[in-house]
């Protein structure tokens, strides 16, 4: 039997991969770290077992794991997941890691502030007569209006709910106090925010005023570099680097060269796979069970979706819809695996439909209300004469859902869930829906409860297919594997330095890749994935410029890697900013050309100045004083901030700017008339400051001012 074979040779790995997931999460990502402290090899903070400390504060490993895990289940409750993937496990820790930080940081100004929500306070958050939105939204009674006694009546059933649940009520109460302290600390900054009608008026003018002119402005780039040579000297540098080095932060970064041995199946690995394809596609036209038979080939489920002909491969579609039912299309080769596939059935059927629907559910239902008292019995009579009724006269559906239904959007929608795509719900909704007539009213079961549907209109019906599929992967086998391994390990362990690397590579004809300024908490290499584990080994304590990496195994492929090169947080240091300042420097000294050969000149005239420089006279009709740029210089705040401070009629003089130097002449000023009420730009920009407010400004103020350290990558 070809399927029990394949079984049969992959059940060792198997058992290897479940024995090592089982450890990975048992032991998690620490595993490294756990090791070392065993062998009695430390270093970092990360030994301390704590993954950050916050203005003192230590976020312990355990307590962060353990928000970790809170919010992965949260995550998975929320989106109906069994599980997450690793990318979605590593953004949680990330959004876990800002969540924490947040709590300490805000906590303590709220401390310091004196800020706190007492328990007379939470209770009537919870129920009282103003409670807060969410619970509002949640205890809704029959006619959808907020019911406290049902909020009463959940929290004295919660000892007899599941732990799941009853931890799901903790973590909304901690949302709902977090959620009122932040409101007040909000409306305490707000409400001590003032704009006074002088700053208002200025605001007007400022957008309003105009300023006509015409200028001329030679660009730094337009003067040839050999007029002004570098002639700048080290002091000359660094007095510019020192006045001018708080415009020139960084973060933390580092950089890697490596090398890619990217694992390939060997001839014999190909002639084995398609060998195996054969046999199991030759067993599969023998089974009683064709379906049945694909959910036993590992890697494989049978869909019984009904598809049309833009949903299945250009290799069979003829096949499936001008053959008999039963037709098997033998293995075939696209992309990286061999497919199979056998025509299961074949209908016409619309693509969607429209649907109203009344759901009573009971106790045991999923997702069911947990005040829900209504056993399952009560629930089908119940259900059975709504049908009656809807039966005879479907137009009384919407009135009746909007009471009677427990499907918590019937307030708003009346029943009707809309358009619904053939496959997208549940087996017996979907059949009554898709199967059934338009006009139809049915009434049927699913795991929700009890469902009294009316088919309002369908698509028009077209001709789909039902297939089964089958994909044998095409793989290296475990020989290949270790042929590679053995190559790519005696290349590391060969060339341990970063001399031995590069000639190496240059000996061997590899390909050498290059990542630069990659961040301590990155998740991947670019357009590499399970790479996490080479970035943590660059950020390791003793690391130095020329270390080569071990090998790591990021799954079909073998990486080596040599470090080149860091960048520590804060400001850039001088060595490393001089080469970038080159073209400053030079702008200083075209600067003083322009000006010397200016003062030559002996006049101010703009005319005059573009004949020598050779450029032309711009005008500018409506220049306000809050514009951004210069239209082909870009941003000049010093220039226009200067313009405004000179009236009609008057030459501005020389003007430094980013991009070349200004003389302009004023033709025009227009002062925009004064107000009755400057009420709205008030208004304007108390709206403003409160949207900052809201949107986390304040905290962002304080994470700046903060003492964070972060010692994650010691653990992920």
């Amino acid at each position: 039997m070809a399927a029990i074979g394949y079984i049969r040779k992959h059940s060792a790995i198997a058992v290897i991969l479940v024995g090592i997931s089982l450890v990975a999460f048992l032991v998690g990502p620490n595993l490294i770290d756990w090791a070392k402290n065993a062998l009695g090899y430390s270093s970092g903070p990360g030994t301390k077992r704590e993954v950050g400390i916050v203005n003192d504060q230590s976020v312990s490993l355990p307590e962060f794991e353990g928000l970790t895990l809170r919010n992965a289940e949260q995550k998975k409750a929320n989106e109906q997941k069994a599980d997450l993937t690793s990318e979605e496990i590593f953004t949680l820790k990330e959004q876990s890691w800002n969540q924490r930080v947040n709590e300490i940081i805000m906590q303590e100004e709220y401390d310091n502030l004196g800020l706190m929500i007492s328990a007379d306070e939470m209770i009537d958050l919870l129920r009282g007569s103003n409670p807060h939105p969410l619970i509002r939204q949640y205890f809704v009674n029959e006619n959808g209006q907020y019911d406290p006694n049902l909020v009463v009546r959940y929290m004295q059933n919660l000892d007899q709910m599941t732990p799941r649940d009853r931890s799901q009520w903790e973590n909304f109460k901690e949302f709902v106090y977090n959620d009122r302290l932040n409101s007040k600390y909000q409306v305490l900054i707000s409400k001590g925010y003032y704009y006074p009608e002088a700053l208002a008026r200025m605001e007007y003018k400022n957008n309003s005023d105009i300023v006509g002119m015409r200028y001329v402005a030679p660009k730094f780039t337009e003067i040839p570099d050999s007029l002004v040579a570098d002639e700048s000297t080290d002091d000359q540098y660094e007095e510019y680097y020192e006045k001018n080095k708080h415009k020139y932060q960084q973060n933390s970064s580092r950089d890697i060269e490596f090398v890619v041995f990217n694992i390939l199946p060997s001839d014999e690995d190909l002639q084995a796979i398609e060998e195996e394809a054969h046999e199991i596609f030759h067993d599969w036209t023998y089974a009683n069970d064709p379906g049945e038979y694909v959910n036993n080939i590992p890697g494989n489920i049978y869909d019984s979706s009904w598809v049309g002909p833009e949903d299945i491969s250009v290799f069979i579609d003829s096949v499936m819809f001008n053959e008999d039912i039963g037709i098997f299309v033998e293995p075939y080769k696209d992309g990286q695996a061999w497919h199979m596939a056998r025509l299961m059935g074949r209908q016409f059927r619309p693509d969607s439909a429209n649907a109203e629907h009344v759901l009573i559910s009971y106790q045991e239902a999923f997702r069911a209300n947990p005040n829900l008292t209504r056993t399952k019995e009560e629930a089908s009579h119940l259900a059975d004469s709504i049908y009656n009724v809807i039966r005879r006269n479907s137009s009384k559906l919407q009135q009746i859902a909007v009471v009677m239904s427990d499907d918590g959007s019937a307030v708003n929608n009346m029943g009707n869930i809309g358009w619904l795509k053939d496959g997208t719900m549940v087996p017996a909704f979907n059949k009554a829906i898709i199967m059934g007539n338009k006009g139809d009213v049915s009434l049927v079961e699913t795991p929700f409860g009890y469902h009294i549907i009316h088919v309002v209109d369908q698509s028009k019906p077209r001709e789909k297919v039902r297939v089964a599929k089958i994909e044998v992967p095409i793989e290296y086998s475990s020989e290949t594997y270790d042929q590679y391994y053995a190559v790519a390990s005696r290349f590391a362990g060969e060339n341990d330095s970063k001399e031995k690397f590069e000639q190496a590579v240059i000996d061997q004809g590899l390909d050498k890749r290059e990542a630069t300024y990659i961040r301590d908490m990155q998740q991947n290499l670019p357009t590499f994935k399970n790479t996490r584990q080479v970035i943590r080994w660059t950020y390791w304590d003793d690391r130095e410029v020329g270390d080569v990496s071990h090998l790591f195994d990021i799954g079909g492929k073998l990486i080596v890697a040599t470090y080149t090169g860091s960048r520590e947080k804060g400001v850039v240091p001088f060595s490393l900013m001089k080469e970038r300042l080159v073209n400053n420097l030079k702008n200083e000294r075209k600067t003083d050309y322009i000006f010397e050969k200016i003062d030559e000149l002996g006049t101010n005239d703009i005319y005059a100045i573009a004949r020598a420089f050779n450029v032309k006279v711009d005008t500018n009709a409506s220049l306000s004083f809050y514009a951004r740029n210069i239209p082909g210089y870009g941003m000049e705040h010093n220039v226009i901030g200067q313009i405004f401070t000179y009236g009609q009629g008057e030459n501005t003089g020389i003007i430094k700017g980013n991009a070349g130097i200004f003389i302009v002449e004023i033709d025009n000023v227009y002062e925009a008339p004064d107000l009755n009420s400057y009420a709205s730009y008030v208004s304007q920009k108390l709206l403003e400051f409160n949207q900052r407010v809201t949107g986390g400004f304040p905290y962002k103020a304080l994470e700046l001012g903060a003492d964070i350290k972060d010692y994650r990558r010691y653990f992920y």
